[in-house]
């Protein structure tokens, strides 16, 4: 189960990170028009600021992790 999850991320990890930028970038926008007000709002919006760019950053290793697998292949292929 867990291998079939990694495999779709892997295979979207491009998407996953565009997703992590924008939810980042979106949270930051409201935390930064809301700060100043006293409710939960700001709160609310640091939050999914920061797990917006948690996303943004497995997105990143994911992306990493799979052209390290393309190029290890390419490298095999070309030493023979």
């Amino acid at each position: 189960m867990f291998k079939k999850v990694y495999e779709y991320l892997l295979s979207h990890s491009i998407y996953v990170m565009v997703i992590g930028f924008v939810v980042a970038l979106g949270g930051l926008l409201v935390y930064m028009q809301t700060r100043f007000m006293g409710n939960f709002v700001p709160q609310l919006a640091f939050g999914v600021t920061i797990a917006g760019f948690v996303i943004y950053i497995v997105g990143r290793v994911l992306v990493a992790t799979q052209r390290r697998k393309k190029n290890t292949i390419f490298r095999r292929d070309s030493n023979t």
